[in-house]
Parts: structure tokens; C-alpha cells; sequence
């Protein structure tokens, strides 16, 4: 039976500690600011939240940005090598284009190991939201799912 590797993207809010001892992947989506780009890391440690939120108050202005395909088979590929099947679950395909990025990145990667199972999940929903169908996803591969 084949190793599944459960994945999201930072927009799901889950802490460091929650990925650590869940063992769940985490893409981390991008800002720039001040002319310089963050990745969202659950670990903060390209951008403390608090810095981040300091700068807005600051009116620093932040913008964000998709994370592409070619990132998603950057971030996938790994595990198909080593012969796992991949569940991403992602942020809302109606606030980002994130989620077509990985449709795309699965589609391209299915060609290259056809005997791989990849699943990306809409979840239709950002932060919190998100975070919780992560964690459910995950209770359930625990339960033999």
C-alpha cells in the first residue's frame, strides 16, 4: 500500500506544532512587501505574524500572489519519486488561483507517474476554515481512511 502524504497551503493558519505532529506538507503562499517577498512558512520564519501585522498597521502596503504550477510540481514531486500518493487540500479557488495551480500541477504530474494517486481538494474556504478540513482529513487517514 502506497504512503499517503496529506498537503495544504499556508492560508490554512495551521501552526508549526499542528503540521509537526500531524506530519502534514505545507506550501507556503507568498507576499511582497516593502519590495521584498515572504513565503508564509507555518514556522514564521521568514515573516513573524506579528511583524506582519505591525507593518500593516504601519500602512505598509502587502500584496499577495498565487502559488504557480511549476511550484506546485516542485512541491509534489518528491513524494510521487519516493512512491507516495498525495491529498492536497487547498484555499478557496474563489478568493485565489492557488487551487487551479495544483489541478494543473497534478494533471502534468499524473503523466509522469501514472501509477500515483493525486487528489487536490477545493475546500472552499481560507484560514480557520481551511485548517479544520486539514485536520479532519487527517483524524481520518488515522482511522484508516
Amino acid at each position: 500500500m502506497r504512503r499517503l502524504i496529506l498537503c495544504t497551503d499556508s492560508c490554512s493558519d495551521l501552526s508549526a506544532e499542528q503540521v509537526g505532529s500531524m506530519g502534514i506538507h505545507v506550501i507556503p503562499l507568498s507576499l511582497e512587501m516593502r519590495g521584498e517577498t515572504f513565503f508564509h512558512h507555518p514556522d514564521e520564519r521568514e515573516l513573524k505574524v506579528d511583524a506582519f501585522y505591525d507593518a500593516l498597521r504601519d500602512k505598509v502596503v502587502a500584496t499577495t500572489s498565487l502559488v504557480n504550477t511549476a511550484r506546485f510540481i516542485e512541491f509534489f514531486e518528491p513524494f510521487l519519486k519516493e512512491g507516495s500518493d498525495i491529498l492536497y487540500i487547498g484555499f478557496s479557488s474563489a478568493l485565489s488561483g492557488t487551487y487551479q495551480s495544483s489541478v494543473l500541477a497534478a494533471q502534468e504530474l499524473k503523466e509522469r507517474y501514472p501509477e500515483a494517486t493525486i487528489r487536490t481538494v477545493d475546500s472552499l474556504s481560507a484560514s480557520a476554515g481551511l485548517g479544520l478540513l486539514v485536520m479532519k482529513a487527517w483524524h481520518k487517514t488515522q482511522e484508516g481512511a
